[in-house]
């Protein structure tokens, strides 16, 4: 099979950068951190940061596979790189532009499932017409990347073609550490760094760090990020006068990285629909030791006790102990904080990511091509 030696040029979909996501976060940091040899263009699809018309908005999917049906027939691109996750909004969107492609038989597509609701798989693998349609479009793509081994296994079982499904992992940028040093401290910073939304698991953190703050006074909380939930986050703290919490809201990707590096322990309990996390990995390459759950792709890149403590349930208590667990043996803080900070940076750093996902990119060439 012979080599693809030449510079490539790929077509991206993904949203407005303007507006907040992880999927836009995550290709502007895979696009730094290519080589020369991938010329990459963003093919901008979804909601515009300027769009405030609801009916513009659902008509952009309909422009938008309009506008790739010229560039694919105008540019030509080596490959295109579509970026779904498996919930409504985007399987109908993402399904047209896959559509449409297959109606152009342009074959060197590779799709990366952001993420995955299991509800929805299970309800497509369990409808005879729904299952057809989900193969006939998204199993189009010469190559399929998921962020869990239980999604792939889930794909399986629907009939997707098992060499054209690899699994692989969310990615961290490293130049957002870059210039960045912890700062001492005297007080023990638990970091939770997520959307505020339910399923997160910041409600059972909050009420864990209440109950362990009067005999743990050095104990201190930091919430980092904004959501539907602030608000009710802010309020209870408030009536509670429970003390030394910070909501930081939206900060910027250093303000995040001094964070971390002056964090202790990060405290992620989510049981919501996860891909592949970036703040865990940003919490690893920082070397915090973390709690967390088996929820998406965590298990991928997660190991109990290695990395930290893989919650089976989440509660207040299992929440408190694990902290408490974990904070009460030093020298295995430390083993941890070592063993995180060197699987982070030789697995999951955005250079290591994209020359994998780069590969992806010359085999789909070499196998559409023979």
């Amino acid at each position: 099979m012979k080599a693809i030696d030449r510079i490539l040029n790929v077509t991206i979909l993904y949203p407005d950068t303007r507006i907040l996501g992880g999927v836009a976060i995550f290709i502007e940091a895979m696009r730094r951190a290519f080589d020369s040899d991938i010329k990459t263009s963003h093919f901008l699809v979804g909601r515009r940061a300027t769009d405030t018309n609801r009916i513009k908005i659902l008509f952009n999917s309909v422009t938008d596979a309009l506008r790739l049906i010229w560039h694919v027939y105008t540019v030509r691109p080596d490959v295109v790189h579509i970026n779904p996750s498996l919930n409504l909004k985007s399987l109908f969107r993402d399904g047209l532009f896959l559509l449409v492609l297959r109606l152009l038989k342009k074959r060197e597509v590779l799709m990366f499932m952001h993420g995955w609701e299991e509800d929805l798989s299970a309800k497509i693998a369990g409808n005879r017409i729904y299952l057809t349609l989900f193969r006939y479009i998204y199993g189009w793509p010469a190559m399929t990347i998921v962020l869990a081994s239980r999604f792939r296994m889930q794909m399986l079982s629907m009939g997707f073609c098992a060499e054209k499904i690899h699994v692989d992992s969310a990615m961290f940028d490293r130049t957002m550490f870059d210039g960045v040093v912890r700062q001492q401290h005297t007080d023990c910073r638990l970091v939770f760094i997520s959307r505020l939304v339910a399923g997160k698991g910041m409600w059972e953190l909050l009420e864990a760090y209440a109950s362990l703050k009067t005999s743990h006074p050095e104990l201190t909380l930091w919430l980092v990020g904004d959501g539907e939930e602030r608000e009710a986050i802010e309020r209870v703290v408030n009536e509670h006068s429970i003390p030394d919490v910070t909501i930081t809201g939206f900060v910027s990707t250093e303000t995040k990285a001094q964070i971390l590096l002056n964090g202790d322990l990060f405290v992620f309990p989510t049981t919501y629909g996860e891909g592949c996390p970036a703040s865990l990995l940003e919490a690893m390459a920082a070397g915090l030791p973390c709690i967390t759950t088996g929820v998406g792709g965590i298990p991928d890149v997660f190991d109990n006790n290695r990395n930290g403590i893989l919650l089976k349930e989440v509660s207040a208590q299992t929440v408190a102990d694990a902290i408490l667990m974990l904070l009460s043996d030093e020298t295995l803080m430390r083993t941890i904080a070592e063993q995180n900070r060197n699987a982070a940076w030789s697995r999951f750093e955005s250079h290591i990511v994209s020359d994998r996902i780069a590969a992806e990119y010359r085999s789909i060439i070499t196998n559409v091509g023979n």
